[in-house]
Parts: C-alpha cells; structure tokens; sequence
C-alpha cells in the first residue's frame, strides 16, 4: 500500500482567535461527521483566552494538529499555514464560529467520487442566529457560470469550500492587509480562472450570525 493510499481525503483547516466559546461547538460538528477519512488542523493565531485548550480537548474525539502563530497575523495567514500543514487530498476551510452538517464530508466524497476532475466546489450555506434557527440562505445564480457570477459578488464563504491541495497551494489567500474581507473573493477568482467551482448537493456550512463576527448576512444578499 502506497503513503498515499494511507493519507485522509479531507484536511479541514479552522482558522481561530479568540473563539474559546465557539470552538467546542465547531469541532464537535466535525467529530460527528458521518464520513471519518479526515484530519484537522487548528491554526490558531495567539489567542489570550482558552480557545487552545478547549481545541486540544478534541485530540481524544478526532485526529487533530493545533498549530500556534508566534504572533497575532491576519487570517489568510492562517489559512494558508494550516493548507501547507495539510496531508489530505482536499483542504475544507472552516471558521471557527461555523458548523459542518453532518452529512456534509459524506456527500463531498461522493460527490468527487461522480467525477474525478472535481478539484474545487462548494456546498450551500445557511446562517443560523445563536439559537440555530435560519436567518438567510444565500442562493446562488444560475443565469451564468460560476466564473460569471464569482466576478459580479461573492457568494461563498470560507466554510464549505473544498479545493484540491496543490491547486490551492498555487494560488493562495493573499496575505496583505489591504484585502482583508475579501480576501476568499480573491482567492475563488483566481482559483476559478484555472478552474470553474462548481457546486456539490446536499451538506453544508452552519454559519453563525453573531455580534462579533466580522461579516454580516447583508454581504451575500449583495451578492445575489
């Protein structure tokens, strides 16, 4: 049996700072995952709360890397350390204040499974507020092509994408200050130049409405 043959489909990278009352319910979604041949990695940025700890705690329920920045950097540099630190054919990107449903690696797998050219799709997303109850689910435009639609707004997020590692390795989240907000947006373009997302049935991303997250509902409703 080949090294790769031994290697999990799915690394999901969660970037975090700060999330010590959001972790445990992030990484508990991806513990009940229906689908097991994953591993995670924690990129945390120098968080001064208990966020690392309550990551860790997780090293008994799921295979799982907790990586600490030496200092507080932006979250493309999170994002893309914990991608270098990947050893799974895809990196699935989580926030920390988002959820996985439980079925969602399940259907991803047989989805690339359907057709092995599959190198970066998305599943739907729903923002629920604290309760769980939906707030919004983005829809996404069937008018045109993905490519066409990704120049108009973004209707993806960070939770619930899946790219094939080296394809991301290419290109990257751009790690400057001046993209900060968009920087998924600019990463999906230039991704999608190379080649068009498409996307996957069934799954998905819970995200949570809160008071501190740094992007609201009204952003993808513009992007409608």
């Amino acid at each position: 049996v080949s090294a790769a043959a031994d290697l999990p489909l799915f690394t999901i990278v969660v970037p975090t700072f700060g999330r010590e009352h959001h972790i445990g319910r992030c990484l508990g979604s991806v513990a009940r995952q229906s689908f097991q041949d994953y591993d995670v990695v924690v990129v945390d940025n120098n968080s001064t709360d208990r966020t690392v700890e309550f990551a860790l705690a997780f090293n008994d329920r799921i295979k799982i890397d907790v990586l600490i920045n030496d200092s507080n950097r932006e979250r493309s540099y999170s994002r893309n350390r914990g991608a270098e630190h990947a050893v799974g054919r895809f990196v699935v990107f989580l926030d920390s204040d988002d959820e996985l449903r439980p079925d969602s690696l399940e259907q991803a797998a047989a989805f690339i499974e359907e057709d092995s050219d599959r190198r970066f799709f998305f599943q739907k997303l729903t923002i629920v507020d604290e309760s769980g109850a939906t707030v919004y689910e983005p829809a996404i435009s069937r008018r045109h092509s993905m490519c066409r639609t990704l120049a108009e707004g973004n209707p993806l997020s960070c939770s619930g994408v899946f790219v094939e590692r080296p394809l991301f390795l290419d290109h990257r989240f751009d790690e400057t200050s001046k993209l900060v907000g968009s920087e998924d947006w600019h990463c999906w373009i230039r991704i999608a130049a190379k080649h068009q997302p498409v996307v996957c049935p069934g799954g998905g991303a819970l995200l949570l409405n809160h008071s501190s997250r740094t992007i609201s509902s009204d952003t993808w409703r513009e992007a409608e």
